[in-house]
């Protein structure tokens, strides 16, 4: 029975690796079953601790807006930064008169108690303007860019109860003063000249701490006024100025007691935006050793690493904070460099970056297994490769970060991943980390010599 179970393992690997492993190169890969003289199947457990994350770099397609607390996760407290794309050269047609201006906000979702109440306030921004190139992290100083003393607007909303239309919409009424200031024709010369002139909006909110708006779009609408046919009709125009990719917004995350989070060995945690990721200690040496020892110096072929890395702790609820769809686990040694600017690596020789799928099934005592499964062969083959050809010793341990992640893809067909953006949306999960006493985060693996 014993041979059967190996027998299967082994067949299975060669399967789930064979499909993957596409890169000859490499030298530690998968050879034909008539060259392969002896199998090994071995797990090696892994250490994870809680790295907790000052901030993020991040240019989101999609941004948070408002105040949730969660227990496990402490408080996240999201606020937008967003500069507005002015019509260059526009000109107001002759007679025309200043009517009034509304900033309009549109949100898709929401996440947490949407019967809760909260407050959005709207204040200009002030300080230099923002380049559309410029880095600027998620924890950045309100005091710099905000301008208190110019405040636009005020609302508080119910995020059920807003009005709806294309898209679920906020609209804020601005005063007669700011319509009377924003009639100016030179301030539209060039987007210098507007920023200028209006740098931006700064998005808060006062009160609640239970929503969390996912804004999908920020504009500021201007409507001006003019007669026709010998002053018998009067015709409104609406000029758009829109937060768009065109010009630069920030979203502000702030985390004010993430001291609630219990890190430990047992269990790690990961969570967005901004908030916490899981390190995970690969103990390369000791892998390498034991694999090159069993096949008794033989040519080492490693079939099969995989990292299963179980979610706990999680009841799904509208008030529960869900696991990312994706996760990356990626060399901390890169994860500034490959990461500042939603980047990833590309070259086929830098195996820094590697993803899994969030997936849920049920076990053989029909419990369900809510994990992200990770394929480590590519990676570990590829350090020891490199190791031995350069003549360099392994390190103890390969130090990745475990994070989630938004994804793209070259091709729909190979599921390569072009770029990764960090997660600016809510997710949180509980992790199994290396010292679990019910499943311990482990790496199984099947090798061979020949």
């Amino acid at each position: 029975m014993k041979h059967f179970v190996l027998g299967l393992l082994v067949f299975l690997s060669i399967i789930a690796v064979s499909c993957t492993d596409n890169d000859s190169s490499l030298g530690f890969g998968i050879q034909p079953p008539s060259d392969i003289i002896s199998f090994t199947a071995d797990t090696f457990h892994v250490a994870t601790d809680t790295m907790l994350v000052d901030h993020i770099y991040a240019m989101p397609d999609s941004f948070l807006l408002g105040n949730y607390y969660n227990e496990t996760f402490g408080s996240t407290r999201a606020d937008i930064f967003a500069q507005l794309k002015a019509p260059v050269n526009f000109k107001f047609p002759d007679g025309a008169r200043p009517d009034s201006a509304k900033i309009i906000i549109s949100y898709y979702s929401w996440f947490g108690d949407s019967n809760s109440p909260m407050r959005i306030s709207i204040y200009e921004m002030k300080g230099t303007p923002f380049s559309f190139t410029g880095l600027y992290p998620s924890n950045i100083n309100v005091n710099d860019y905000a301008d208190f003393t110019k405040p636009l607007a005020s609302q508080v909303v119910v995020a059920k109860d807003t009005e709806r239309g294309d898209s679920t919409l906020i609209m804020f009424d601005l005063s007669s003063t700011f319509v009377t200031n924003f009639f100016n024709e030179s301030a539209y010369a060039s987007d210098a000249a507007f920023f200028n002139f209006f740098k931006g909006l700064y998005i808060t909110t006062d009160f609640g701490t239970s929503t969390m708006l996912s804004i999908a779009n920020i504009r500021l609408n201007y409507y001006y006024s003019y007669d026709i046919l010998d002053g018998t009709t009067t015709r409104t125009h609406t000029v758009s100025f829109p937060a768009n990719r065109e010009v630069r917004q920030v979203n502000r995350i702030e985390h004010s007691n993430r001291d609630v989070i219990k890190s430990g060995e047992e269990k790690s945690y990961v969570a967005s935006p901004a908030n916490v990721f899981t390190r995970v200690k690969i103990p390369l040496r000791k892998m390498a050793e034991k694999m090159k020892n069993d096949v008794d110096n033989n040519k080492l072929v490693l079939n099969s690493a995989l990292l299963q890395v179980e979610v706990a702790d999680y009841e799904p609820s509208n008030l529960t904070l869900k696991p990312s769809r994706y996760m990356l686990l990626i060399k901390e040694s890169t994860l500034k460099n490959n990461y500042e600017r939603s980047k990833i690596p590309t070259s086929a020789n830098d195996t820094a970056s590697i993803y899994a799928e969030y997936l849920e099934r049920l076990d053989f005592n029909g419990d369900t297994i809510r994990a992200y499964p990770f394929n480590l062969s590519m990676l570990i083959a590829t350090e020891l490769k490199n190791a031995e050809q350069n003549n360099q010793e392994l390190p103890e341990t390969l130090d990745m970060v475990l994070l989630p992640f938004v994804p793209d893809y070259t091709s729909a067909v190979t599921q390569n991943i072009s770029w990764a953006k960090h997660m600016v949306l809510m997710s949180g999960a509980t992790i199994k980390g290396g010292a679990n006493a019910d499943s311990p985060m482990r790496i199984r693996t099947v090798y061979s010599g020949f």
